[in-house]
């Protein structure tokens, strides 16, 4: 499946790129005005998009590599008989992918779960139990579950108040780690594991919810970030995986747009995200054409150089935007209002690093009416996916519309 074939199919995070699945609590800002796209199908709620293929796609044929195949005659075909062949291999495609997706949310969690409590330092048995039944039955209390996985670790520290050091709290506390790696693997789940958090920061413990939250937001701002998102890219055109990374990064950033819709100031994760619409709306990296960043490794990488420098260019080029895009919508599909209203510095933001924004640094309004135009450019770029153009342009309208119900 093409890549661009994917991303069409995609109305951001908690959309499968290889399945049907929620996107998005029923409360967007934009789903009075949602509609389907002409090669998807949305569920009753107008956020759940079941895979299609986006006009236009390309069909490639793998190559067989087994030496002992012997080529056959060479026939010739009508144009008529290589459509009907195209069309009942797709069939058959799709009839197996359908299959494949009817049992996905009910089976994909358990590979997950079997890796984790094989991994070096595991969570507690009693947590990473709690966690399965989050997935495993669709009937499950998310605040029951928040307190089963809080229980053992807010024992630990009970039982050892002047000391956060001990093996119990130590190993109580890498859930964090787990609940990271599965906003990025369980596509499914997104909206559940973020309900999870919320619920987690709801317990009431006088011996160390808030440390609790301290923990994860050690863990997602270190970890599940990066830690570097200046260094953050696009994976290669050529890496096998590259679907998968991408479904990750667009999880993540849907996973921290949705706990910010709880209102709760110390869940609002769009202050982290400011390098990620920056990225995408404030830089324009094609337009540059010598760069010497890259042509100063040439000396050095030898051999390597020309696939380092492929590799650098694909970041530069427009088409990194099909990346871009969907990880900054996720922000202002759920979130326009908060943004629109935040002020003061950005947390990632530098001197060093220059954008096209030349107005006062930080959040303003200003600068979302700029982000607006932004988001209509790119709603009109050739070269970019459908379903990143149609994206933008959904945002553009929300921000719009918040930006007119905001009043005097």
């Amino acid at each position: 499946m093409r890549l661009s074939s994917s991303l069409a199919s995609i109305l951001l995070a908690g959309t499968r790129l290889t399945g049907s699945v929620s996107a998005y609590p029923a409360h967007t800002e934009s789903q009075a005005e949602a509609r389907e796209p002409e090669f998807g199908a949305l569920d009753s709620r107008g956020l759940t998009l079941k895979i299609g293929k986006e006009p236009g796609g390309d069909a490639k044929c793998p190559k067989t590599t087994n030496p002992g195949f012997e080529p056959q005659p060479e026939h010739k075909y009508t144009m008529n008989q290589i459509k009907q062949a195209f069309l009942q291999a797709a069939k058959l495609a799709a009839d197996s992918k359908q299959i494949g997706d009817m049992t996905m949310a009910s089976t994909s969690y358990k590979g997950f779960m079997e890796e984790q409590k094989i991994m070096a330092g595991p969570p507690s048995p009693e947590q990473l139990s709690a966690l399965e039944s989050l997935f495993s039955n669709s009937k499950t209390s998310v605040s029951d579950v928040a307190l089963n996985i809080t229980r053992p670790y807010l024992r630990a520290i009970r039982e050892s108040p002047s000391s956060r050091s001990t093996p119990a709290e130590s190993q109580c506390s890498r859930i964090w780690r787990t609940i990271n790696n599965a906003v990025k693997e369980l596509t499914e789940f997104n909206d559940k594991l973020a309900e999870l958090v919320f619920e987690i920061h709801q317990v009431s413990d006088s011996h160390g919810a808030d440390i609790l939250m301290t923990d994860f937001n050690q863990e997602w701002a270190e970890f599940a970030w990066n830690c570097e998102p200046f260094v953050v890219k696009q994976p290669a055109s050529t890496d096998l995986d590259r679907e998968t990374k991408i479904q990750a990064w667009i999880n993540m950033n849907a996973f921290c747009s949705k706990l910010t819709t709880h209102g709760n100031p110390k869940l609002n994760m769009v202050s982290d995200a400011d390098w990620v619409i920056r990225r995408t709306l404030e830089k324009t990296p094609w337009e540059v054409f010598h760069h010497p960043d890259i042509d100063e490794e040439e000396d050095f990488m030898e051999d390597a150089f020309l696939d380092y420098r492929d590799y650098e260019l694909e970041q530069r080029d427009v088409r990194s935007l099909n990346y871009w895009v969907p990880g900054a919508a996720a922000w202002f599909k759920l979130n326009s209002k908060v943004i629109y209203g935040m002020e003061g510095p950005m947390s990632h933001e530098h001197d060093w690093d220059e954008t096209n924004w030349k107005g006062t640094k930080g959040w303003s309004k200003k600068r979302f009416a700029y982000w607006i135009e932004r988001f209509e450019w790119i709603s009109k770029v050739t070269a970019l996916e459908k379903s990143t153009k149609q994206l933008a342009q959904e945002c553009a309208d929300v921000m719009k519309r918040v930006q007119g119900n905001s009043g005097p």
